[in-house]
């Protein structure tokens, strides 16, 4: 085996080789770390939206049970909600199904559609949500005569 005597460490030439591989593999994984915080941040900005649009149609039933309750017509009863931060637009509305199909007929007239659409960075998405249609209750005057007279009898 020979050895060298004068050999002490790197060459210039290596030195740079090496620093050249840092460089690029270093911006290669600094890119793609930009890239997952960029994606992670916008799907954290889509979650936070799913769960106020989530909220926004929980309001808009309640909403919708309480004028259903009222006898406002379903055309009427409407939901426009303008969000600063995060920005964003909510529209929600009950649209009539079909009388010949079948959801109509099995659930006897008692469901509606919540269409709801969320606009979003020049974006939009709509929702269609379900919803019991609650028949406003009919008081019964004879049936309230005679609970009256048994409760007066006893």
């Amino acid at each position: 085996m020979i050895h060298f005597k004068n050999h002490k460490g790197f060459s210039f030439i290596e030195m740079m080789i090496a620093l050249t591989l840092l460089a690029i593999f270093g911006s290669s994984l600094f890119m793609m770390q930009s890239n997952l915080l960029t994606r992670l941040f916008k799907t954290h900005v889509h979650v936070i939206n799913l769960f106020e649009m989530d909220k926004q149609i929980l309001q808009f039933n309640q909403k919708l049970q309480d004028d259903l309750a009222e006898k406002k017509s379903l055309d009427a009863i409407n939901l426009h909600k303008e969000n600063q931060n995060p920005e964003y637009v909510l529209d929600a509305k009950v649209k009539a199904i079909n009388q010949n199909s079948a959801l109509f007929k099995n659930f006897d007239k008692k469901i509606g559609i919540i269409q709801t659409t969320i606009q979003q960075d020049r974006r939009s998405s709509t929702w269609h949500t379900f919803a019991y249609i609650v028949p406003p209750e009919k008081k019964d005057s004879k049936s309230d005569q005679d609970y009256t007279n048994k409760q007066e009898k006893s």
